[in-house]
């Protein structure tokens, strides 16, 4: 395990010995000439590896020229050059630390290859807005900003971007003229997304702090530096977010949203008679509730399905509101578009040119949509194991389920997460992503998030956090500062992301969402299955009115609605909802029929198909519901057609497939079979052995090749000519990428190697190789809360203190490394975590458990300790090493 220390001890020939301080040598250059620390438990702030990867930033910030967002929905600078960003979150206190402790937070984020910073939770009470300035002429903090000042110029001259937020966690006054202060949460979520005194706050602190303060360190504003690349307006808030949470709306901002939802429907349907003929379905059921008047503008926000101050999210089992609820989406939608544009033409006006978002409801198409239709870029958070708390308080016990993402087969894995938030035309960004701790599988996560963002070619990756207070010390859900298991991989990250020594995908997939699809409220999270196709392909939403008539390389219906027209070619054509229009009224076409394919049905009902590789493999017979079924007669007879499934009675088919347009046309498929017509689709277009099989077997491998996920063995294998990885479940049988070969007793984890001369295995001479298992704190406490095995939930009872801990012990197993064929690394150590770096003739080398043996079969036996102030000691090396106590580094030459 891990130890603190003070006197550097080196163990030869069983015998220990103090090194002596006046051995001091240079650093080597690819360390920066700095002696790396990769000890989570040190003073100072760990190095994610030992080698220095600042050489990735492109300083200083603004030689390129600003970011803007390109036509193709990528960023890009002004000199044509691709922006990409891999980028790490400050938060809260951290943020406002001493000059010095910015600087070697800086110092730590540039080693680590990160180029932007999200400077997060700034507007809190103790940060540039506390509550004695509320009300003032000036509110802002001039000390708080001070430090905010200081991150930007430091950050500038690096080449590291500064992405900030405006309204995150504020308090409002009543002193500011805010009705019912008080009663407001941290941000004033929602209202602050349509009241106008809310707005008028926000746009005076954003002139404030954007364009009226010049950074003395600079002697630019906020505004004109180029160091500031994004802008984010607000953090998950809005209506949406208030609808999915049932959050309780107080008044006076309760009875103003509901005066302004009448005016919307006044301005739609006149009166209450012609809403109540809107409303009503095509089953003849009406959501106007009785007593509810345009005229007198009682139509409430809640219906009859929720409590009073609620916004409804269904309704209840006497009226079916189809049409209540998606025009209630549509208001909120064009509240937010307001707000948007409210904004964004105040901030243009005063000459702000960065891209702006704003981050409300990233999981709710409509909300996508008018973020899309209304901002420069898409952001949306990616927590894997996210701590549950109990009764919505932060406060022990917390809740955490404890499995590995790799086994997830819900769509809840980085790569589908990430697309369903992603929409052609506008770029991405994981502005909060991480694996929490406790999770065990952290470092599994990590590899999975690094591979499948550059395969989903994501434009921006902003881990969450980093806490860069001196009282810091433990692992944290979210703090990686001190995790060997996030922390320890981020650097290697920034390396293949940024670099993209995985490759993005050749091909995407396009989700096809039309207007109707977009605000019809029922069935988005159906979807989820869908996405797992993200794990093969890029893939992104596409937004039409009502017509796609484009050339997509494979473009998959969302089916949400029938209110669509598909008439592009290769495309996976079906509709989960029958409807035709957002009220509900319209059934009178299937999706299949308004998009060309006018083929005579058969009545729906279950029956037995032979299948013949397109859904299920050639000759299994498997029953599936029609919805309705296809004339087998009728597609026989055009010879363009070819049936999918033909019922064993030779009355029907499941689907068809027209050989003209390349398209598949179904009339409704469950979650599962949408996901794997898509995957057959795209395999018969492009590649042949990408098919539904991957889901019989749970073996998903990207069109690139380069990315393996085995559900079944929670395993992935990353093989690319510069990148190999191993990563989830290790213990076992042999873990093979193709070109790495790992052997390991520890039975999580990841190992990683990364080329630094862009030469693969065979002939590299300048690489990184690295394995990470678990980390704990110290007293650490956790029980099982319900369930057993997959269903079980834990508590975490106590969070434990420093020391961080990683469990590594010596073992005459431990774990050996193979690459093309010729073992490279075998470390005598179970759990624990280590690196090796080759630089041509000279190897270095880092274990956080003393007394462990490496065998580095093709390393100089010219072996020397390296200590934390640079001290060095001669150590016995004939083929193995015995690590020594408290050693930082070894070297080889």
């Amino acid at each position: 395990m891990l130890r603190s220390w003070r006197l550097l001890i080196v163990a030869t020939a069983g015998t220990l010995w103090a090194l002596p301080a006046c051995a001091q040598v240079e650093p080597p250059a690819l360390m920066g000439r700095r002696l790396p620390n990769l000890d989570p438990n040190a003073e100072g702030l760990p190095d994610s590896s030992l080698v220095d990867l600042s050489s990735l930033l492109d300083g200083p910030c603004g030689k390129r020229g600003i970011v803007f967002t390109g036509r193709d929905g990528n960023f890009y600078f002004e000199d044509g050059t691709r922006a990409r960003f891999w980028g790490i979150n400050v938060a809260k206190e951290s943020v406002f630390q001493p000059p010095e402790r910015i600087d070697e937070a800086i110092d730590a984020i540039a080693r680590a290859g990160f180029n932007l910073v999200r400077l997060h939770h700034i507007d809190d009470v103790t940060g540039l807005l506390p509550p004695e300035r509320a009300g003032s002429a000036e509110p802002i903090d001039p000390a708080k900003l001070a430090a905010v000042d200081h991150w930007i110029a430091r950050c500038g001259e690096r080449g590291i971007y500064v992405y900030l937020d405006l309204l995150d966690f504020r308090t409002f006054y009543e002193r500011e003229g805010v009705p019912n202060a008080d009663a407001l949460d941290r941000a004033a979520k929602p209202y602050a997304v349509f009241n106008e005194r809310l707005i008028e706050l926000q746009m005076s602190y954003a002139r404030a702090l954007l364009v009226d303060h010049i950074n003395p360190e600079t002697g630019l504003s906020y505004a004109q530096d180029p160091t500031v690349a994004l802008i984010e307006l607000c953090d998950e808030n809005g209506l949406f977010a208030a609808q999915r949470k049932r959050q309780v709306l107080v008044s006076p901002y309760r009875e103003e949203l509901q005066r302004r939802w009448n005016f919307w429907l006044r301005s739609r349907y006149t009166d209450t008679e012609s809403l109540g003929i809107a409303w009503t379905d095509w089953r003849g059921h009406c959501a106007l509730g009785p007593g509810e008047s345009l005229e007198e503008g009682t139509v409430t926000l809640h219906g009859d399905a929720a409590q009073p101050g609620q916004i409804a999210s269904s309704m209840g089992t006497g009226t079916h509101g189809d049409g209540r609820l998606n025009d209630l989406a549509l208001f909120m939608a064009s509240v937010h578009r307001e707000y948007f544009a409210e904004m964004t033409a105040f901030l243009r006006d005063r000459g702000v040119q960065q891209p702006i978002t704003a981050v409300t409801d990233f999981e709710c198409i409509p909300d996508l949509r008018s973020v899309h239709d209304g901002l420069d870029f898409i952001g949306m958070n990616y927590y894997y194991d996210h701590p549950v708390l109990k009764d919505g308080r932060w406060r022990l016990p917390m809740y955490f389920v404890n499995h590995t993402p790799l086994g997830d087969t819900d769509g809840d894995s980085f790569a589908p997460r990430v697309a369903m938030s992603a929409f052609a035309d506008r770029p991405i960004v994981a502005r909060e992503w991480g694996v929490c701790w406790p999770n065990k599988f952290r470092a599994a996560g990590m590899v999975e998030a690094i591979a499948t963002a550059a395969l989903q070619d994501v434009d921006a990756m902003i881990l969450f956090t980093y806490d860069i207070r001196p009282q810091a010390r433990r692992l944290d859900f979210f703090d990686v500062s001190r995790d060997p298991t996030r922390w320890g991989l981020a650097a290697l990250g920034a390396r293949v992301f940024l670099r993209r020594d995985v490759a993005e995908s050749e091909h995407q997939i396009d989700v096809g969402y039309s207007t109707v699809d977009s605000y019809y409220r029922d069935g988005e999270r159906t979807l989820a299955q869908l996405y797992r196709a993200a794990n093969v392909a890029a893939m992104r939403g596409l937004f039409f009115d009502e017509t796609w008539d484009g050339d997509s390389d494979l473009m998959v219906a969302s089916g949400l609605s029938s209110g669509a027209l598909y008439a592009g070619r290769r495309a996976v054509i079906s509709a989960e909802q029958r409807a035709e229009d957002l009220l509900n009224r319209r059934h009178q076409a299937t999706l299949a029929e308004k998009s060309g394919y006018p083929v005579a049905t058969v009545p729906a009902g279950r029956m037995m198909f032979e299948w013949g590789g397109t859904l299920l493999s050639p000759g299994v017979r498997a029953e599936r519901e029609t919805h309705p079924g296809f004339s087998l007669r009728a597609i026989d007879a055009d010879p363009n057609y070819r049936p999918i499934g033909r019922s064993v009675d030779g009355t029907r088919a499941f689907g068809l497939r027209d050989m003209r347009r390349n398209t598949w046309v179904y009339h409704a498929l469950d979650p599962q079979d949408k996901l794997r017509a898509a995957l057959d689709a795209f395999g018969q277009l492009y590649d042949e052995r990408i098919s539904h099989r991957y889901v019989d077997t749970g073996r998903f491998v990207s069109e690139t090749r380069e990315i393996v996920r085995d559900e079944e063995a929670e395993v992935l294998l990353v093989n690319t000519p510069t990148f190999q990885a191993v990563a989830g479940a290790l213990e076992g049988p042999e873990r093979a990428t193709g070109r790495m070969t790992v052997r390991t007793s520890s039975s999580i984890g990841a190992v990683c190697w990364l080329s630094l001369d862009d030469r693969g295995p065979e002939d590299s001479r300048h690489w990184v190789l690295k394995m990470v298992t678990i980390a704990l704190n110290d007293g650490e406490q956790k029980s099982l809360h319900v369930g057993e095995r997959e269903r079980a939930i834990f508590a975490l009872d106590a969070p434990g203190q420093a020391p961080v801990l990683t469990l590594g012990r010596p073992t005459a197993s431990g774990t050996t490394v193979e690459l093309a064929g010729r073992q490279v690394a075998s470390v005598g150590m179970v759990n624990g975590s280590w690196e090796i770096v080759r630089d041509g003739g000279a190897w270095y080398v880092y274990c956080d458990t003393p007394g462990v043996a490496l065998t580095l079969p093709d390393a100089p036996h010219n072996a020397t300790a390296w200590g934390d102030g640079g001290e060095t000691a001669p150590v016995e090396f004939a083929g193995t090493l015995t690590w020594p106590a408290g050693a930082h580094m070894v070297v080889l030459r």
